[in-house]
């Protein structure tokens, strides 16, 4: 996932580096529905996606937790339930098989009939357009603790049932590899 990219990868991929200088390690970032199905297909060795769903083929092992919250302009009023969203406001995320867009376009949903999402594909992009006011955004924590323009970005929590999210590696059940075993034994606990 982006998000994990952005803000957990690099010290387990500079450890896993250094341990293995001889893998070619290939990253690819997508929302978690696609990860899944490109796991699924034997096209991943092994991916973190949030909050899979339960399926016999892949093994699932829970990596971090992450809090989730709503990111608006500065000018936003609060954010506190479906009806403080501005019947304007547009839904920025990424695309519809995004875990975390799913959780916000059904929040949304429960106070207003039709909800409007505009798709991005970065987090810096959709953090600059929210903090430009074109609409409001689920973000991790971590991601804003890493993003050097925080501050112009007012943060809402979410209700506790919304907010927590739980990162996983999953790989096939019938196709663990070396390397992918050796990413995840070594670097699963810097993570």
């Amino acid at each position: 996932m982006e998000a994990v990219a952005a803000t957990r990868l690099v010290e387990p991929l500079m450890k896993y580096h250094r341990q293995y200088p001889n893998v070619e390690l290939e990253i690819t970032t997508a929302p978690t529905a696609d990860l899944i199905n490109k796991v699924l297909a034997s096209e991943l060795d092994l991916a973190l996606v949030a909050d899979p769903v339960q399926d016999n083929r892949l093994t699932m092992l829970p990596i971090f937790k992450e809090k989730l919250v709503i990111v608006s302009d500065l000018a936003h009023q609060e954010i506190k339930s479906p009806e403080d969203l501005n019947k304007q406001s547009s839904l920025l995320g990424f695309s519809r098989s995004c875990a975390y867009r799913s959780r916000l376009e059904d929040w949304a949903k429960l106070g207003h009939d039709q909800v409007r999402v505009i798709e991005i594909n970065s987090y810096h992009t959709l953090l600059s357009c929210v903090a430009a006011g074109m609409g409001v955004g689920i973000v991790p924590v971590a991601l804003l603790d890493n993003y050097p323009f925080a501050s112009s970005v007012k943060v809402h929590q979410l209700p506790l049932n919304l907010q927590r999210s739980v990162t996983s590696f999953i790989w096939r059940k019938d196709s663990v590899t070396a390397s992918s075993e050796a990413f995840y034994h070594g670097v699963s606990g810097n993570i």
